[in-house]
């Protein structure tokens, strides 16, 4: 009886004891689980100045001179059409250095103009160059509507690679944070693997998942570069210059 009596605290202390483990191991988890990454808001003051002066940047760079030049184009035709009519006209003179002084009294003399000044007038004219201008006009109004079109669809471009410029650097960060986590897993890894306490199958899987992870954030920075040289298209100018201004 009083062996089954000793048997029976032992294993109530042996259990009180693996709760208490128990709990302090969930309760680090939780701690950690419940640990929160910090990240950068998308929308704020800071970054919207950037979008803003990103966007002027780019409406005064080569994409859109192109559309100056257009417009400056069609302002020329126009002006072209209605100075047309002059191309049409003909001058012409005639100097008549006869003399009219009579030589026979009997004789009829036609007098004609020393001077003689000639315009010609094609009937075409009044007809066809109210249509050319017109034609000219409305070239003009559909080159500034293109120049509208271009602007917004700019805009957006430039909103848009600079929302995924900045979005893949905050998944760097944050894989940066991944990669730090599975760095201190694979130390310990190492560290039992050389104590003997776990196999080198262990040891090969916690170096293959923090590979996997620095190869994970190499992408991240390719993707990210690849946005950033799509964006100093658009504004003309390295970023980080464009940043400074």
């Amino acid at each position: 009886m009083k062996h089954f009596k000793t048997t029976l605290l032992a294993c109530m202390l042996l259990a009180a004891a693996n709760r208490t483990t128990a709990q302090h191991v969930y309760t680090n988890a939780n701690e950690r689980d419940k640990k929160p990454v910090q990240t950068t808001p998308l929308f704020n003051d800071s970054t919207t100045n950037i979008r803003e002066k990103l966007v002027l940047l780019a409406m005064q760079g080569p994409l859109m001179k192109e559309t100056d030049h257009d417009n400056r184009i069609a302002d020329l035709t126009l002006k072209k059409a209605k100075n047309s009519w002059l191309n049409l006209l003909t001058v012409s003179t005639n100097y008549n250095d006869q003399s009219f002084a009579k030589k026979n009294p009997n004789q009829n003399y036609y007098v004609y103009p020393k001077y003689f000044f000639g315009i010609t007038i094609p009937v075409g004219i009044f007809f066809s160059r109210g249509a050319e201008i017109k034609i000219a006009r409305e070239q003009a109004a559909v080159s500034r509507n293109k120049q509208d079109d271009a602007k917004l669809q700019l805009r957006s471009e430039v909103l848009t690679q600079y929302e995924q410029y900045h979005s893949m650097g905050e998944l760097i960060r944050v894989q940066s944070q991944v990669i730090e986590d599975e760095q201190a897993v694979f130390l310990q890894t190492e560290q039992k693997f050389r104590d003997g306490t776990v196999s080198l199958a262990d040891f090969n899987m916690a170096s293959k998942a923090l590979n996997n992870e620095i190869a994970q954030r190499i992408k991240l920075q390719m993707q990210q570069n690849v946005y950033k040289v799509e964006l100093e298209r658009y504004i003309g100018m390295p970023l980080e210059e464009a940043l400074k201004r």
